[in-house]
């Protein structure tokens, strides 16, 4: 049993692209789950991976917006154009 549904992001253990779960199916106690991503042409591709090879990735939008976050408190706290006015 995995924890794997549909809509899921997740991406090989060992590394990968992010890949969106479109299907998860359980037989004699092994779960495969099918997923769907973009190759590096902007082609949809879709694969059925053994859940063991899979791990979930954190939730994309959260990262994004903390990176976001990161770059613009850099940019204002630490730019060169931010001197104290004399």
């Amino acid at each position: 049993m995995n924890d794997f549904k549909k809509g899921d992001v997740v991406e090989l253990k060992s590394g990968s692209a992010l890949m969106t779960v479109k299907g998860v199916t359980e037989k004699d106690g092994k779960s495969t789950v099918i997923c769907t991503w973009m190759n590096g042409q902007q082609d949809i591709r879709s694969e059925t991976f053994d859940a063991e090879v899979l791990k979930a990735h954190q939730n994309v939008i959260k990262e994004g917006l903390t990176s976001l976050g990161t770059v613009i408190g850099r940019s204002t706290k630490n730019s060169p154009d931010r001197r104290p006015a004399s």
